[in-house]
């Protein structure tokens, strides 16, 4: 059961000796396999505090890794601040970030993040979900990025596009929508496995779980997948 309080608000769960014993089971497994396969897997993100990690996040949304790499060294040292982005001219940060797509959206998230910052938090990258997904294009994936990134934290799991595709054909939720997914990972992955598992699954899904034509015959996990070989 999903139980939260308002004076913190990292969910806590109590699980039954036999619930969902054979998804834990499989997800351990899992994991245990990938990290032996991907033992280097992480964020792959270029920044040097935690403003230019939260700026770096905000704009992997739509992204990659290596797109965004490719724009933030001159975008930091434009805006080497929240202060100095807050006061940032829209044409020529939408310039720099272009090539990230939505660019126009982002901008305007960017400078009025910075502001968020400035105003409420002295400048400082909150350390809690609750209050970084109130900045303006920090969502809870994001955010969960974030945190884990930054201080270790694992208030929950990143849930995209590629881990809901293989967490499904795992077998390790049915969710359909992110929240429901997310729900289903952080009641069958131990908590101090949040901030790794979204990058082993997403290792997973790059290498073999394409989303038409998985390659179940070289993947590590297809005698316990049970979508192996099977039609999508």
């Amino acid at each position: 059961m999903l139980m939260t309080t308002k004076e913190n608000s990292r969910p806590t769960f109590r699980i039954k000796p036999d619930f969902r014993k054979e998804e834990v089971q499989r997800a351990a497994e899992a994991l245990e396999r990938l990290e032996e396969k991907f033992p280097n897997v992480g964020c792959t993100l270029n920044y040097e505090n935690p403003f230019e990690m939260l700026v770096a996040a905000i704009l992997l949304t739509q992204s990659t890794e290596q797109s965004v790499n490719l724009v933030t060294g001159r975008l930091f040292a434009t805006y080497p601040t929240p202060e100095a982005l807050m006061k940032a001219n829209r044409g020529d940060l939408e310039s720099i970030i272009r090539s990230t797509g939505f660019y126009r959206q982002k901008a305007k998230y960017l400078t009025e993040t910075a502001r968020i910052l400035v105003e409420k938090f002295d400048a400082t990258v909150p350390n809690n979900l609750l209050e970084i997904t109130q900045l303006p294009g920090v969502a809870r994936k994001i955010g969960n990025l974030i945190l884990g990134e930054l201080y270790d934290t694992n208030e929950g799991i990143q849930v995209d596009t590629q881990i809901h595709r293989i967490v499904g054909r795992l077998g390790l939720s049915n969710g359909k929508i992110t929240s429901k997914v997310e729900h289903d990972l952080m009641r069958t992955i131990p908590q101090e496995d949040w901030n790794k598992a979204p990058y082993l699954f997403t290792a997973a899904a790059n290498h073999y779980c394409n989303a038409k034509r998985p390659a179940c015959h070289a993947c590590p996990l297809q005698d316990i997948c049970p979508s192996s070989n099977s039609k999508d």
